[in-house]
């Protein structure tokens, strides 16, 4: 038995008399729910990864933690976005931290999409029933309209800390704060549409739109590692992962002068990246079970973000109704008189 498997098992059996033993705490050894992809660590919906790249079991953590599948917050607010590429300077007292993957594994009931896809699937809609003759039904892009869900743990007290959030994929960051922690700004860099939840209402959050970071070379690249899968295979001589690792690098140079320009400091250093981690630990773990950090429910919370074309709050079901509505709407604009003509007789 390792040290780490051995430091948990003894939490879990010096709190389980005060717990009731109502709660369902995880055993094991976190690392053994860590995998490497291409482009980092893979890590399962209940691990999080601190600055350190160590793996913890979300719920030691946190307490009360309860996972709802596609958690519906009560609505979504849209805040300013930046106009230029320059972030404001974080004070210089503040301890930057780079939180950045390109998946995670949980979602949320939230689906945002833009009249661009709107247009292009009433194009579809319309071209499919005019080759058929009758009404098709409409599609939906659930993949790239469904919205994910990561957890942020920032128990660091030591000094204060800003916070730069590096989103590939559409992403809510669900805030949890310890006592005595002090956020001094939170910068989103978003390549699709992403945003927070449960943020203290007094830290300054400032969000680059998707468009911007783009055009900024701001999106987050990390720097390769040998033990990625991309890596292994261009050692081993595949030419596409040749390739890809060398394109991926020079992503990460242009990514990392854009931040030291903006932050200060080297991006590689304060990063807490992978391919697909599921929470961030911002700070050290609690050192036992009862300092744990209280979870703030994503469930009728508030979520702050960039400016949407379309927002459902929802199911599956309920964006898919949305979505088609839209849909049928902007067909109905390309075809003169009404999409009943379109129909064979």
């Amino acid at each position: 038995m390792n040290t780490q498997t051995l430091k948990y098992g003894l939490i879990i059996l010096l709190v389980s008399a005060s717990l009731g033993c109502s709660e369902d705490l995880p055993k094991g050894d976190p690392s053994s729910s860590v995998t490497t992809g291409r482009f980092g660590l893979r890590t399962d919906s209940g691990i999080a990864v601190g600055f350190d790249m160590k793996p913890h079991f979300l719920k030691m953590l946190v307490s009360g933690y309860a996972p709802i599948d596609e958690a519906k917050p009560k609505s979504v607010e849209s805040v300013d976005e930046m106009q230029n590429c320059i972030f404001p300077r974080p004070d210089s007292l503040s301890k930057i931290y780079l939180l950045s993957s390109h998946n995670h594994r949980t979602h949320a009931g939230v689906y945002t999409f833009g009249q661009n896809s709107v247009q292009e699937q009433a194009q579809k809609y319309v071209n499919e029933w005019r080759s058929n003759g009758y009404e098709p039904r409409p599609p939906t892009e659930t993949d790239n309209h469904r919205m994910e869900v990561t957890n942020v743990i920032v128990t660091d007290t030591a000094q204060p800390v800003h916070i730069v959030l590096g989103s590939h994929s559409k992403v809510i960051y669900n805030f949890h704060v310890a006592p005595g922690v002090k956020i001094s700004g939170v910068s989103l860099i978003s390549a699709s549409n992403s945003g927070v939840a449960n943020l203290p209402k007094d830290v300054p959050l400032t969000v680059m739109p998707p468009v911007m970071a783009l055009s900024c070379n701001a999106i987050p690249r990390h720097k390769p590692q040998p033990h990625w899968q991309l890596a292994k295979l261009a050692k081993d001589g595949e030419d596409f992962a040749k390739k890809g690792l060398e394109r991926h690098l020079e992503s990460y140079r242009r990514f990392s002068r854009y931040f030291q320009t903006n932050f200060g400091v080297e991006s590689e250093t304060r990063m807490i990246g992978g391919e697909t981690i599921s929470h961030f630990l911002v700070g050290p773990a609690p050192s036992n079970l009862a300092s744990r950090v209280p979870y703030n429910n994503l469930q009728g919370a508030v979520v702050r973000m960039g400016r949407t074309e379309f927002t459902v709050i929802g199911g599956h079901s309920e964006y898919r109704k949305r979505f088609g509505e839209e849909v049928r709407r902007a067909a109905e604009q390309l075809v003169p008189g009404s999409l009943a003509s379109l129909n064979r007789k």
